[in-house]
């Protein structure tokens, strides 16, 4: 039964092998149109911003990836699209679990609790929603696939460079064949461990959901008590030293005669993007004063928000010390306001001060066949986005100052800006494997880690109609666990080239129609 099972999916996928190019202009209209319609509010309000983030999707295979979660969740829901394929591992049961949204490689970081113990979750909530938790499990293991691609190109394009030769440009490359990456590199991560960090994230979710549906209280917990794989353990010590070290009021505030005030300028300078005739300024990390509108703005936030966290203050409690505009953060959110405000800590002293961070937040991203109408669980994006926070990170104090905002349309979700919560990243992963400092296996182990952190948000939050998700879960695995690995290997190995060749597309388009891909307001 279970070989039938997988087999009928992998005949269906591999219809995608070899698209003609009808197919692919077709392919590339329909990727304008679609980043078009998700950007729009972006492209309307502020086009600057709107054409750096698309800009930053275009230069590179996983930044595109991170910045396209609705053209991935439309293929993976809507009948006809290359990425759909109905699970033999889902139930009616299973459509409405509490879900990340957005779950990859990069929205893994640390979190300081009460205890004062470093552990480890998911970080990012902007898409959390209800739905199939096939819907998560596939695009985090199509996640590691990518980023294993991603560094697997950085290490052939540097280790090229070391030995004086050529490689393809980032911009579009189809590179997507198995040749070994060359032996400059110290560790260089091969096809054969992109492909086992896909696998991996599956065997960790069924091993832990497993878990979990039998005692919720032994599931994975990751923290700096405990050995979980040298490239979190790192990232553990990591944060709690940025932590002790105030990194980031170090950064974004400075200290003139015993009072702190914002810092304004670059942390690190802005960069220029060009796609032919086509340039775009690129922000890696500025902080702007804001005019006297914004202030008023984010004064008002501060305002209700305090009720809002989980253990409430009184409102008007937070008095404000300085404001700032972040630019730079993010990719599928470049776009979005981030406001820094420095309040006052419990006591006058500069040293308890506390930095919070104001992120805007949209709608999650569409998921098109699962019907919810009538249901509106949540009043607003930045309700719906802490509170699913908190049910999938589980019990515990993880960031006192979570909570939300809105003032308005416009929904805010409030965080603690600290070095305590700090996030794994590509682009470290590729150099500390090329200088040898990590091994191509503790990718792997870092993406079954992942698999299991996944099981463990999916399976204590509560579905939507309150019941545990776990043993529903369980349930429609129906003890095939093998099964469900097979199934999300075989989508990620006929669906991320589809991805990458939707990259190529795109940076074509780019050339073509610059960075706001033609959009014109009207």
């Amino acid at each position: 039964m279970a070989p039938k099972r997988r087999t009928g999916l992998a005949l269906a996928l591999s219809a995608v092998a070899c698209a003609p190019p009808e197919a692919e202009h077709a392919r590339a209209q329909w990727l304008q149109q679609t980043l078009i319609l998700d950007n729009q509010v972006f492209l309307d309000r502020d086009p600057e911003q709107a054409g750096g983030k698309l800009a930053k999707m275009g230069e590179r295979l996983y930044p595109y990836f991170r910045g396209t979660a609705a053209q991935y969740a439309r293929d993976a829901m809507q009948p006809g699209s290359p990425g759909y394929w109905p699970s033999a591992y889902e139930s009616a049961r299973t459509r409405d679990v509490a879900l990340v949204g957005d779950p990859h490689p990069e929205n893994i970081g640390t979190f300081a609790r009460g205890d004062g113990r470093i552990t480890v979750a998911f970080n990012d909530f902007d898409a959390a929603t209800y739905g199939p938790y096939g819907f998560d499990l596939r695009r985090l293991a199509l996640g590691f696939w990518l980023a294993g691609e991603q560094i697997r190109r950085d290490h052939a394009a540097a280790a090229a460079g070391a030995a004086g030769g050529t490689t393809e440009g980032t911009e579009g490359t189809d590179d997507t064949d198995d040749t070994e990456a060359p032996e400059e590199v110290e560790h260089p991560l091969q096809p054969a461990h992109r492909d086992a960090a896909a696998r991996a994230v599956a065997a960790g979710y069924v091993a832990e959901i497993t878990v979990i549906a039998d005692e919720p209280q032994l599931g994975l917990e990751i923290t700096d008590q405990g050995e979980h794989g040298v490239v979190l353990d790192e990232l553990m010590e990591g944060a709690l030293e940025d932590g002790q070290d105030q990194e980031k009021l170090l950064e974004y505030t400075t200290v003139e005669d015993g009072v702190r005030t914002m810092r304004y300028g670059d942390v690190v300078p802005p960069r220029t993007l060009t796609y032919g005739p086509h340039a775009q300024q690129l922000f890696e990390d500025t902080v702007i004063a804001v005019p006297e509108a914004e202030r008023a703005l984010v004064a008002e936030l501060l305002e209700r928000y305090p009720v809002t966290r989980a253990t409430a203050l009184d409102p008007g409690a937070l008095r404000i010390k300085g404001i700032s505009r972040r630019l730079g953060a993010g990719v599928s959110s470049y776009p979005a306001r981030r406001y820094y405000v420095l309040v006052e800590g419990p006591t006058d002293a500069i040293d308890d001060d506390v930095l919070l961070e104001l992120k805007q937040v949209f709608d999650a991203v569409p998921m098109p066949g699962l019907v919810r109408f009538p249901a509106q669980p949540f009043g607003t994006n930045g309700e719906r986005v802490v509170t699913l926070q908190r049910a999938l990170q589980g019990p515990g104090d993880d960031d006192p100052w979570l909570g939300w905002a809105s003032a308005g349309a416009d929904a805010y979700r409030v965080r603690w800006r600290t070095g305590y919560q700090r996030g794994v990243q590509v682009d470290r992963l590729a150099e500390e494997l090329a200088a040898g400092d990590l091994e191509p296996e503790d990718f792997v182990v870092l993406a079954e880690l992942a698999g299991r952190l996944l099981a463990r948000s999916h399976g204590r939050a509560p579905m939507r109609d309150g019941a545990p998700a776990a043993a529903a879960i369980v349930a429609a695995i129906g003890g095939d666990s093998e099964g469900l690995v097979e199934e999300v290997v075989a989508f990620v190995e006929h669906y991320a080239p589809r991805v990458v060749a939707d990259h190529r597309a795109y940076v074509e388009l780019l050339h073509t129609h610059g960075p706001r891909l033609g959009y014109r307001r009207r």
